[in-house]
């Protein structure tokens, strides 16, 4: 072997690159296959594990997955034309499965006859160079799943969840049966986060998709859909209560405590359902009817599962109307007020108004299009707009009644809102006793420390609070232990049962006593009859709005 020689087979021998050299089976003029290898290189013995000698005589398909093998096995001259280069799977004995492209190329190869004529003849043969692309192939897959899966759990994401729930749906036309979403929506969530951190947040929320994975049958899809909401699509489905009863597992598995660095924290879900067993259902419209069951069951006191049925859609349409209509008060300032009085049950007197935005659909509670208006993000400005509202109402004289407005926690979570308020009120001359802020008890504890301090700053500079809904889960019996208020206000859906519910003037009559022996007032809301009224009277009750007692509306420029 001359130098050339010498150095061209050290080349081969030492490339980067695995390389064959492999016989070409012409035995097929039309149709030229790789036959056995003639010779192999270090890189080549590398990935496939195995030494030189036992490379050679055996063909490249035996070292290859069964499923790629047949490329290897094809004709050579449509191998050479695939453009992507080919990809194959070579099987390592250790290492397992490693992903590499393939070339193929065609050279004739001197072989000298060493016999008396010293003949020469050139026989084709094929060079074969093997790429390892394994870690471009694991960065691939890992972009991919990035696409289709939530980061933190690994779940799948919103975009996989429609595509499942279409094929489910899809299947309905050959497959009698029924297909359900399940839409999750975590209760409580947000005071853990804001009190523990996003860290122990997202730590919860990693073992709640494990729980809702365990709760869920196998072929089942879980998705996280953002924030703390998830989803399970179920196919398969051939009576309603197949999905109760996965939604009751994934509450029951819920409901224990989830421990994080050693502390444990309680929440709910709750839980919205939409089945059908038509196929002309769109995914995008069974997800979005979930979504409404589970809002439903938000308004019923969270902690419950709700079936959709077709009047939350009716309810639907009149919270985007009512949207629309805060988005509109909100843009030009012209948003109209309702001003309620607040009367002194013993002789009548009217000591104050409750200053109460008008965001109202026919036949839609205030307390939903609040709720719609907090889940659109509109809140906190909405609060802003009434609050300088009343600000202006106050300075301008009208009585020495004292207003009150109706703050969400959200609201009060922000920085620097005691300042804010404060600030406002030296600037337009009102004294803050004459200013009384209203928010629920359960919402402030879960908007955490924040809020908190806000209302205790506020109360101390003078301003009053009263403290929402109370009796009902908003605003439970327990927040007397946790807040010093001014007023406490009896939610309506108690006083409108005086007269007809022992159970209801029980809770009334309690609430009135407990107060007074704290020092607070207690302001019965939703007095429409002289039989309430006398009632909340004989309770010594103090204060009262409703129906019976007046109400007015005033339009934008007055407020």
């Amino acid at each position: 072997m001359d130098n050339g020689a010498a150095v061209a087979d050290l080349g081969f021998r030492r490339a980067p690159t695995a390389m064959a050299v492999v016989e070409l089976d012409v035995s097929d003029a039309a149709a030229p296959r790789l036959g056995r290898i003639l010779a192999g290189n270090e890189s080549l013995e590398t990935l496939c594990g195995v030494e030189s000698e036992q490379l050679a005589g055996t063909t490249l398909d035996r070292h290859v997955h069964p499923d790629d093998a047949t490329i290897l096995t094809s004709d050579v001259s449509a191998l050479m034309l695939i453009d992507p280069r080919p990809q194959i799977r070579l099987i390592h004995p250790f290492w397992g499965v490693i992903w590499v492209s393939v070339v193929v190329s065609i050279a004739d190869v001197d072989l000298t006859d060493s016999g008396a004529s010293g003949s020469q003849t050139l026989q084709p043969k094929a060079i074969v160079a093997l790429d390892d692309v394994t870690a471009v192939r694991q960065a691939q897959a890992r972009l991919a799943r990035q696409a289709t899966h939530d980061r933190l759990t690994g779940l799948a994401n919103r975009e996989v969840l429609l595509t499942q729930l279409t094929r489910a749906l899809a299947r309905l036309t050959r497959e009698p049966g029924s297909v359900a979403a399940i839409f999750i929506d975590l209760d409580g969530f947000k005071e853990v986060n804001d009190n523990f951190g996003h860290a122990v947040g997202d730590a919860m929320l990693v073992q709640v998709s494990k729980r809702i994975q365990q709760a869920v049958r196998g072929h089942d899809l879980v998705a996280r859909i953002g924030g703390d909401e998830f989803a399970v699509v179920c196919d398969a489905l051939d009576h309603h209560s197949g999905a109760d009863a996965i939604a009751d597992r994934i509450q029951e598995l819920l409901a224990e405590p989830l421990s994080v660095d050693g502390t444990e924290h309680l929440i709910g879900a709750s839980i919205g359902i939409a089945q059908s067993s038509d196929a002309g259902t769109s995914a995008d419209d069974l997800l979005r009817q979930a979504d409404l069951a589970m809002y439903q069951a938000k308004s019923r006191g969270r902690n419950r599962v709700e079936f959709f049925a077709a009047r939350l859609e009716e309810q639907s349409r009149k919270r985007t109307r009512a949207l629309d209509q805060i988005r509109r008060g909100i843009k030009h300032g012209d948003l109209s007020v309702e001003l309620r009085p607040v009367v002194a049950l013993g002789d009548s007197t009217v000591v104050g108004y409750e200053c109460v935005p008008e965001m109202e659909s026919p036949g839609l509670p205030r307390a939903d299009a609040l709720g719609a208006a907090a889940r659109a993000g509109l809140l906190t400005r909405l609060d802003g707009l009434v609050l300088a509202r009343a600000l202006d109402w106050l300075r301008s004289g009208n009585s020495d009644q004292w207003l009150a407005i109706s703050l969400s926690a959200t609201k009060l979570s922000e920085v620097g809102i005691f300042d804010a308020i404060s600030q406002q009120l030296q600037a337009v001359g009102v004294a803050p006793q004459r200013l009384v802020i209203q928010v629920g008890a359960q919402s402030l504890v879960e908007s955490g420390k924040q809020a908190v301090r806000a209302v205790a700053a506020l109360r101390n500079h003078g301003v009053g609070i009263a403290l929402n809904h109370f009796g009902t889960a908003q605003s439970p019996l327990t927040s007397l232990h946790e807040f010093r208020a001014d007023y406490l206000k009896i939610d309506a859906s108690f006083t409108r049962g005086l007269g007809e519910s022992r159970f209801d003037e029980s809770i009334v009559a309690g609430i009135v006593a407990v107060t007074h022996e704290l020092g607070g007032a207690v302001i019965a809301d939703g007095v429409d009859t002289p039989a309430q009224a006398d009632l909340l009277r004989k309770f010594q009750c103090d204060l009262g709005q409703g129906a019976l007692l007046g109400r007015f509306k005033s339009g934008g420029a007055v407020l």
